[in-house]
């Protein structure tokens, strides 16, 4: 999480998220965003760079791994912080008639 304080409110506002779980040594990107009051900032690669280091460094990964559609933004963000295409992955999901995301 990277917070940002709001010098007019003194109140933190949270600018941008990332989940990163690790097993068995490979650890695993999950849920990355950014508000998009802070986008194209830098924002979102600073915060995978220092996780990254975290999840070394702290959660003793050995791999990092993060998973986005090669046309998709994220992947050029995921690319300039050292990440290389490596595998691909296919998934398929039906989403539920109520599904709020539909």
């Amino acid at each position: 999480m990277l917070a940002i304080k709001n010098k007019h409110f003194n109140s933190v506002f949270l600018s941008s998220q990332r989940r990163l779980y690790c097993f068995n040594k490979i650890g695993r990107y999950q849920a990355v965003g950014t508000h998009p009051d802070f986008r194209k900032r830098g924002v979102c690669g600073n915060l995978i760079y220092e996780s990254a280091q975290f999840g070394f460094e702290k959660l003793g990964a050995k791999t990092l791994v993060m998973v986005a559609e090669p046309a998709y933004h994220a992947a050029k963000v995921y690319e300039s912080v050292g990440f290389i295409p490596s595998e691909k992955a296919v998934g398929m999901y039906q989403y539920p008639k109520d599904d709020w995301l539909v």
